[in-house]
Parts: structure tokens; C-alpha cells; sequence
């Protein structure tokens, strides 16, 4: 039996496409003014997630890794303790819970490719204290599930959000 299998996936030249106009528009701006570090577009930025989901503090950084070891940091985690994450996800997301001395563990994903969330019923054990999904392209987990389960077991939810406008 010979056929082709086509799994869809992201298409992000029509998403550039889409907002081509706007991305080159912002590119131009910060490159002419040089602004690539700690400028005013960190500042707007973190004004607006601040407004957005109603807290005190937001701190943008540089990317997902570093945002996940800090995440990570503020709530203690570390050496003993272990990081439930997707099979299906980045290299950041395992480094991040490895270098702040934690122990990785991979579940499952469901027929979605994502986190399939009783592989993560199924991981935890006393050593548990975090559960690190992986909203992929444009996707996002069963997160009511996830935060259930999290609720459940008095483990923390750690998540990078990746916004636009």
C-alpha cells in the first residue's frame, strides 16, 4: 500500500504575508533609531501586558528560555524537583527546567500534538512542583484542564506567552 500522508501545519509566509506591512513598519523604526536594547518599545511593552492581564509587575526579556528560568527562579524551583513538559516541544523548555537544576519530564501529546494532559495525571509524583506546557504554533493547550490538574496536586503552572498585536 503506497499513499501520501499530508500533516497540515503553520503556514507562516501567509502569516508574514498577512502582517507584512506592519512587521517592516516596526523593523524600520527600531533599526533606525538603533533601539535594540532596554529602549522605550520594552517600556510600552511591558505597560501593555501589564494593562492586558491586570498585574504590578511584568518583566520582558529577551526570549523563552530566559523567561522560563525565571519563571522558574521566582518560585524556588530547582535541584529534587521536576518540570512536566511535551514531548513536542523546544529545547528551551527542557533547558530552562535543566539549568535552574530541575528535572525534565516528557508526557505524551494527544491526536492535537499537544500536551496530552492525563499523561500528565499519569507523570506526577511527590517530586512534582511545576507543569510547563508548550502552546504550539499558534495553538494553545487545554489550559482549564491543565490548570485543574495543577489545582488538583498544588503544583504550579508555568507558561511563556508569545503575544502580537
Amino acid at each position: 500500500m503506497n499513499y501520501k500522508r499530508s500533516i497540515p501545519f503553520f503556514n507562516y509566509p501567509a502569516l508574514f504575508k498577512a502582517q507584512e506591512k506592519e512587521i517592516m513598519d516596526a523593523l524600520r523604526d527600531v533599526m533606525s533609531r538603533g533601539a535594540y536594547i532596554l529602549q522605550r518599545d520594552l517600556e510600552e511593552f511591558e505597560e501593555n501586558i501589564k494593562k492586558l492581564i491586570g498585574v504590578k509587575h511584568v518583566l520582558g526579556v529577551a526570549d523563552g528560555t530566559n523567561a522560563l528560568m525565571l519563571s522558574l527562579r521566582t518560585a524556588d524551583v530547582g535541584h529534587g524537583d521536576e518540570v512536566i513538559m511535551s514531548s513536542h516541544t523546544y529545547i528551551a523548555t527542557a533547558a530552562s527546567a535543566h539549568f535552574v537544576g530541575a528535572k525534565p519530564v516528557l508526557v505524551e501529546c494527544g491526536a492535537d500534538h499537544m500536551i496530552n494532559p492525563e499523561s500528565v495525571k499519569r507523570a506526577i509524583t511527590d517530586n512534582t512542583r511545576v507543569i510547563m506546557p508548550t502552546q504550539l504554533n499558534g495553538r494553545t493547550c487545554d489550559m482549564d484542564t491543565l490548570q485543574a490538574i495543577a489545582d488538583e496536586y498544588g503544583l504550579i503552572m508555568c507558561i511563556c506567552l508569545w503575544l502580537r498585536k
